[in-house]
């Protein structure tokens, strides 16, 4: 489950109850949700979080349309938004930065293929940093 709760203006305590934004429901994301990283774009609040097991080439990002940093909240795909894809395994672990250009950036990390999970045989596996452009065309994010 994801949540969230406002907070006091010094961040220290909240001010709310907690309010729950999403609950594990596609097989996709079992058994995990988490990681959640909310951004306010010009179409409103996305909500973008991590799913299943970091450690395994089947971890993802999916994404989330939300009224507000409180909910509610309703996902966008009912596939990933980000899987694995050529070289890159188990991306995970999204934000949002925008680069020098001004252009938003999907930032996340992932696997390097072949090598996923730490004590691999080749012991080389790692997560690397990776950067993707995030656009969001007719309101709906997509990552190139």
């Amino acid at each position: 489950r994801i949540w969230s709760a406002s907070l006091s203006a010094d961040g220290l305590s909240l001010t709310s109850a907690p309010y729950e934004l999403l609950v594990t429901q596609n097989a996709w994301e079992q058994p995990i949700i988490e990681s959640p990283a909310l951004v306010h774009d010009g179409n409103g609040y996305t909500l973008f979080y991590s799913a299943s097991n970091w450690f395994t080439a089947g971890y993802v990002v999916g994404a989330a349309q939300c009224d507000g940093p409180l909910g509610p909240c309703s996902r966008i795909y009912e596939t990933p938004l980000v899987a694995s894809r050529g070289g890159m395994l188990g991306p995970g672990g999204a934000s949002v930065l925008t680069d020098t250009g001004g252009d938003p950036m999907l930032v996340f990390h992932a696997w390097t293929a072949p090598a996923v999970g730490y004590g691999h045989p080749s012991d080389n596996a790692r997560r690397s940093l990776r950067l993707l452009p995030v656009t969001w065309p007719n309101g709906l994010p997509a990552v190139g």
